[in-house]
């Protein structure tokens, strides 16, 4: 991988090359490069989508992200939000309002909706509360990884498995399809999420929105 600055520092585009040799920056795969451009030294990369720049860090886009807002409040309520604020790159799946109200239903029948399961969050989460604060960081931090997964550079790459910050467990990664990433929680019997939206860029990471909260087992 290799991050390459734009003029005036501002931003950054991300290169990262597969064992299979596929090229992308920020998720998008370079389908035809090194054309010589009019100029002397300057060249030409063709990509298969249009590129973004990231506008703020993880928690700042996160919070800007309508269908995130559980989520969000859950990083806050349990503290998790503190380590993303930390130094470093990370990944972040992040399950939508809807995926989290499932499995907060499933835990808690008072959680009704989406309404009910983010009052539950702001309001209710707590250490000795069904979810507790502590069974709900764990999932958190199963959610996130160290480093910048941009999901077709994966999917290039058959990556199988990925170390979580929860210590000692992984996600597991499928691309049933060409540049379309899966991911699988140990405690999921087997469900894989789907990215709803991937390759978010932040400054510092990338999110990927999935329509399942990933349980570890």
């Amino acid at each position: 991988n290799r991050t390459l600055p734009l003029r005036g520092g501002t931003d950054s585009l991300f290169f990262s090359k597969s064992v299979s040799r596929v090229f992308s920056v920020n998720g998008a795969r370079i389908v035809k490069g090194n054309i010589q451009g009019t100029a002397d030294g300057n060249f030409i990369h063709v990509v298969n989508k249009v590129i973004f720049p990231p506008t703020g860090d993880l928690l700042q886009t996160l919070a800007a992200t309508s269908n995130l807002r559980i989520v969000m409040a859950a990083l806050n309520r349990t503290g998790v939000a503190n380590g993303l604020r930390a130094p470093g790159i990370f990944t972040v799946f992040a399950p939508t309002d809807s995926a989290f109200t499932v499995t907060l239903r499933s835990l808690n029948p008072a959680v009704t909706d989406e309404t009910s399961a983010l009052s539950f969050v702001n309001n209710t989460l707590s250490g000795s509360s069904t979810p507790n604060t502590a069974t709900l960081s764990n999932i958190l931090l199963y959610h996130t990884a160290a480093g910048r997964y941009y999901s077709r550079a994966v999917a290039a790459d058959s990556l199988r498995s990925l170390p979580t910050l929860l210590a000692g467990r992984t996600l597991s990664l499928t691309a049933p399809v060409r540049d379309i990433l899966n991911v699988t929680g140990a405690g999921n019997g087997g469900q894989a999420a789907s990215l709803r939206t991937a390759d978010v860029p932040a400054t510092n990471g990338v999110i990927h929105a999935v329509n399942c909260v990933l349980l570890p087992q």
